[in-house]
């Protein structure tokens, strides 16, 4: 623990070792159901700390009152939280959590045990006896001890959870592989549910009670689990196997502005742009469902709700995204500021304005009424709020990554793969 000023002592403390902020990303406000114009903000204050000792006083540089060597101190960043009980937000990257986005580096009791079982009892050989042959598991037996009533009552369906979990992302990924389209990367989202429900049904996934409809129904919450898979380091797509390729509309052609000064793009990097800008909505769920899918359902949780998209003004509450940032910033402005930035040396005013006005005349170009993608993006009349869109999900292709010819990438930072 560290030895803390007066007035920190008691309570937990956050620090950070380089004075790295980020603004308010209103993606991620709205998202954790947060209202963008009500989030308070963080502040960093530097303090002294002794690697040696634990001493740590305010300020840069200076002495926390020990007699140790200085080479032995560094500047750390204290976070202030503005009277908010627990960090929710990261002040690296923007991400929120509805929690404490802070945990301690602990393996967990059921994480491990839970592998363990799963190796152990995939290594069972099935019972002898005949009648057990149409059992689930064959009957094979595992036995697991916990240390009260509770961790046992929580382990099972915590195992099963996970299993089930890893069962059927191998099954999307042996669907797509031992299908000769499947491999190609043609086959989208739809395609994929009646060749997955057979390959579900060969391994004896469901019970001889779920009906066709139920079973069909499943399937395909499945596929839409891991399109908008809010788990996305473990899912396919975060894990290099698959890639989301959004089908190109018939009849498209690049926006003029973004082929000329100060943009000077190709149009394939036009399309590219386009993408990575779309792919934010179906990353944060703002897309449309089956009919035969719920987005209220349990297992998309905790964002088990509709989103939606309109040029500005979010509203946390309605689940509405600003494509322009209402306040601060957002994904599809930093993506825009980052591209300026590597293609004209302009302040940062300049930047954002340039970024902003771009990133208004692409949300034109994708929702006037007689463009190429008014089915990629429809519009949708909600409620007490006006015209709202969704991407369609009738539109995203699922590609195979050992098949693909395009590179994945790793972020050096958050170690994040990208496509």
């Amino acid at each position: 623990m560290f030895d803390l000023p007066d007035g920190m002592r008691g309570r937990q403390a956050y620090f950070v070792l380089k004075r790295q902020f980020t603004g308010l990303d209103e993606d991620e406000a709205v998202a954790a159901q947060e209202d963008p114009k009500k989030v308070v903000t963080e502040e960093q204050v530097p303090y002294t700390l002794c690697l040696r000792c634990g001493a740590i006083t305010e300020g840069s540089k200076v002495n926390p009152g020990c007699n140790c060597p200085s080479n032995e101190r560094i500047v750390v960043y204290h976070v202030d939280l503005q009277n908010k009980p627990e960090l929710t937000r990261c002040v690296a990257c923007g991400a929120r959590s509805s929690r404490n986005i802070v945990h301690r580096f602990l393996t967990g009791q059921d994480a491990p045990v839970s592998v363990l079982a799963t190796a152990l009892y995939q290594n069972l050989p099935p019972a002898d006896d005949e009648e057990m042959e149409d059992k689930p598991g064959q009957g094979r037996k595992l036995l697991a001890f916990a240390d009260s009533r509770q961790d046992a009552a929580f382990f099972a369906p915590y195992m099963e959870r996970t299993y089930n979990q890893l069962l059927r992302r191998r099954l999307i990924l042996k669907t797509l592989l031992d299908d000769e389209v499947g491999r190609t990367g043609r086959l989208r989202v739809q395609d994929l549910v009646d060749r997955l429900l057979r390959q579900a049904e060969a391994v004896g996934q469901f019970t001889q009670k779920q009906s066709y409809d139920e079973r069909r129904r499943t399937v395909s919450t499945w596929l839409m689990q891991e399109l908008i898979a809010w788990d996305r380091r473990i899912s396919l797509e975060g894990l290099g196997l698959v890639r989301f390729r959004l089908v190109r509309p018939d009849g498209w052609v690049p926006p003029q502005p973004l082929l000329e000064a100060p943009w000077n793009l190709s149009p394939d990097e036009v399309w590219q742009l386009l993408e990575l800008l779309l792919d934010t909505l179906r990353q944060q769920g703002a897309i449309t469902y089956p009919p035969n899918v719920d987005p209220r359902d349990e297992v998309f949780a905790p964002r088990n709700r509709p989103f939606y998209m309109r040029e500005n003004q979010a509203d946390a509450k309605k689940g509405i995204f600003s494509w322009l940032p209402s306040r601060g910033s957002n994904r599809r402005l930093e993506i825009m500021r980052k591209l300026l930035a590597q293609s004209a040396a302009l302040p940062e005013e300049e930047q954002k304005r340039l970024a902003t006005e771009a990133l208004r005349g692409i949300w034109h170009h994708l929702t006037a009424p007689t463009s190429v993608w008014r089915e990629h993006l429809p519009a949708e009349n909600l409620s007490r709020q006006g015209i709202v869109h969704r991407i369609s999900h009738l539109f995203w292709e699922v590609v195979p990554v050992e098949e693909s010819e395009r590179n994945c990438y790793r972020c050096t930072h958050c170690r994040s793969v990208f496509h």
